[in-house]
């Protein structure tokens, strides 16, 4: 559970600081915002961001350490059609250094082909 809540729900830049989870409000599609802060191991820290979207949600997951400097960056997104890709990396020189784009089944988060693909191929037919 996060230590700290914060939410835009409407997405109308308004932040607000809720008690819980719980108590945020449903966040609108395409517009709405979330972010929970996380205490991690050793003093590090963790910051979550959740967008959802009609077809999809996406997250971002910033890692920070006792100092307060971003280390390591994840960013996933979810499809209503079962499947995501993510891709993450630590910082190195300021610099984000992912290592490649990874899909998986959002059910059983197990990597898979690139799905997105098959599907936009199927709707150009």
């Amino acid at each position: 559970m996060p230590q700290r809540v914060f939410a835009d729900p409407e997405g109308k830049k308004d932040w607000k600081e809720y008690g819980t989870l719980k108590e945020v409000p449903t966040l609108a599609n395409d517009a709405g915002k979330y972010a929970g802060l996380l205490p991690g191991v050793d003093g590090n820290s963790l910051i979550v961001t959740e967008e959802p979207g009609e077809d999809f949600t996406a997250y971002t997951y910033y890692c920070f350490d006792k100092k307060g400097h971003l280390v390591q960056l994840r960013f996933e997104v979810q499809t209503a059609w079962g499947w995501g890709f993510r891709e993450e990396g630590p910082i190195v020189n300021r610099h984000v250094s992912f290592r490649g784009i990874e899909f998986f089944d959002t059910k059983t988060e197990e990597s898979c082909r690139n799905p997105g693909l098959t599907q936009m191929k199927f709707l150009r037919t």
